[in-house]
């Protein structure tokens, strides 16, 4: 008998990718042959979509441009060691498979670690590369002081808005002849972000205790473009869309300032940064993109973007942009973190930490590093201004001030360093200088950053703890250059516990100057900033005489 044959169970044919590309082009042939019109408008209407939105894209593809050349290097590494275990293990196919599915996982793990490494790498590729840096023989001396702390301005102007406006974060600038918090007054409702414009601006000179803004005086502006606004109207937005093709792929906005130029008028200043570099990139100054006022071209904004460009090495050829505060915080805090790699690669591993050293960040403040200071080196023929660093040894119990770190803050001129340590000097850091403040009213009710705000209560805060330098004499008639620490108390305010913390200076604000080598809080006359040196010199002079070889 004869046995029936089963016959092969059929299983239908996968399409190659081949097959598939195929069909989907004569998909695509066949729509446009019926209707070109429509295909045609609406291909239009999407090249056009993304080309107005790019700049929604563009900060993934500056993401990707910082992290692919670290990922990209472990990829060619597991790449090239797959090759070699294909050529030792050929035959072996059962460890050959084991083998390679462990590359596997260990490339995709080399390339998590090869971003966390980026960070790592970067700031020492940024630090060996810092060929501005300068040792300073000396420290400067301080002028221009800002008497009030940043969010106290911006507490200050924001309780003197009357109407659906708030301010912008305030900047020190340069406004001839001295030096000025500027802000803009925008509006604070969504239908004015939309349509809306700046109209006022305020300019609070720096040295002032008690700027009295009850009657506004605001400055009268025109800027269609603002930080707060929506669509092609916001600076960010604006700006990116202003990049190009290859500026996209290295350049982000930075701060945004307000200043005068030099027909004196009020001009919208966003400072650039600029990532260098291909395996571990690292941000430096990109120059600065200048928004005139009154321009107001909705098709243009969305187009081509907003703003001229001036690059970093033009700055010197506008006499309103030398000594302006320009440098991206962003970017000045990078240089400052790279310092830890002064002894080598190795320097801040672990196990070994050798001149590892840390910003010195007081947890209280709201307003870290660095802080825009004027300063006058010796060895320069006019005073400017600096972003000050301070830093501190990398382990928290020890809180001396290491290193001083002043970065010249319109990008022009060396950037100076005077290391503490080498100079056989051991003054106090920022960190333990509010605890002097603190010891020397106990009768205050202090707040601490581990607390909220006590809203039956009037709760004090030591903030900004920044250099007061000057040429002083001892009890003696000696004059040398005495470092001092300023700080300026605020009160601690918290309409609600979902509200965020406010700092207020209030209209008489307590300055505490600290001596960095001697544990003495000398509290000073306010109004009187003239008369500080004369009443540091009778509270210390007879310590530093002591002090005097």
């Amino acid at each position: 008998m004869e046995q029936s044959v089963r016959p092969p169970e059929w299983k239908p044919a996968r399409p190659s990718l081949g097959v598939l590309f195929h069909n989907m082009r004569s998909a695509i042939a066949r729509t446009y042959k019926k209707h070109p019109i429509w295909f045609n408008t609406i291909g239009i209407a999407i090249i056009l979509a993304l080309y107005a939105e790019r700049q929604t894209i563009q900060p993934l593809l500056l993401t990707v441009r910082i992290y692919a050349g670290a990922a990209l290097a472990v990829l060619i590494v597991v790449g090239l060691v797959c090759i070699a275990v294909l050529l030792l293990f050929v035959g072996r196919s059962r460890w050959l498979k084991a083998l390679v599915s462990v590359l596997a996982v260990v490339g995709i793990g080399g390339i998590i670690v090869s971003i966390s490494a980026e960070d790592y790498l970067s700031h020492y590729f940024r630090y060996e590369r810092l060929y501005a840096l300068t040792d300073t023989p000396t420290m400067p001396t301080t002028a221009y002081e800002r008497v009030l702390p940043l969010t106290s301005v911006y507490t200050i102007a924001q309780e003197r808005m009357n109407e659906t406006d708030e301010p912008s974060q305030p900047d020190m600038v340069r406004v001839n002849p001295g030096y000025a918090w500027t802000m803009a007054i925008e509006p604070a409702k969504w239908w004015g972000q939309l349509t809306y414009s700046i109209r006022e601006m305020f300019s609070i000179d720096s040295t002032q205790t008690s700027p009295d803004l009850s009657r506004r005086h605001p400055i009268n502006v025109n800027f269609s473009i603002g930080e707060n606004f929506y669509l092609w109207r916001n600076t960010e937005r604006c700006v990116r869309r202003s990049f190009g093709p290859l500026r996209s792929l290295s350049y982000e906005p930075g701060n945004v300032l307000y200043m005068e130029n030099d027909s004196g008028k009020w001009v919208e200043v966003v400072s650039l940064i600029r990532w260098t570099g291909i395996f571990f990139p690292y941000p430096e100054f990109g120059g600065v993109q200048v928004i005139e006022q009154g321009n107001d071209n909705p098709v243009a904004d969305v187009f081509l973007g907003c703003g001229h460009w001036i690059k970093p090495e033009d700055i010197g050829k506008y006499n309103y942009l030398r000594g302006q505060n320009l440098v991206p915080y962003a970017v000045s805090r990078y240089m400052a973190e790279s310092i830890r790699f002064q002894a080598g690669l190795l320097a801040p591993l672990p196990f070994y930490r050798q001149g590892d050293l840390r910003l010195a960040d007081v947890p209280e403040n709201s307003n870290p590093q660095p802080f825009t200071l004027y300063f006058k080196f010796d060895q320069e023929k006019e005073g400017k201004l600096y972003q000050y660093f301070a830093l501190e040894p990398h382990d928290t119990d020890k809180q001396g001030l290491s290193t001083s770190l002043f970065v010249p803050a319109d990008g022009i001129g060396p950037i100076y360093r005077y290391r503490h340590f080498l100079h056989q000097e051991a003054p106090i850091g920022p960190t333990v200088v509010a605890d002097q403040v603190r010891t020397s009213r106990k009768n205050y009710q202090w707040w601490t950053s581990n607390e909220e705000a006590d809203l039956s209560k009037t709760l004090s805060l030591p903030a900004e703890v920044r250099p007061y330098i000057r040429d002083m004499p001892d009890a003696n008639g000696n004059v040398e250059r005495r470092f001092e620490w300023m700080v300026t108390v605020v009160t601690v305010k918290q309409r609600s516990k979902e509200d965020p913390l406010q700092f207020i200076a209030g209209s008489d604000p307590e300055i505490a100057i600290v001596d960095a080598f001697h544990p003495t809080v000398v509290w000073v006359d306010h109004l009187h900033p003239d008369l500080w040196p004369s009443q540091i010199q009778e509270a210390l002079g007879q310590q530093w005489a002591s002090d005097a070889p």
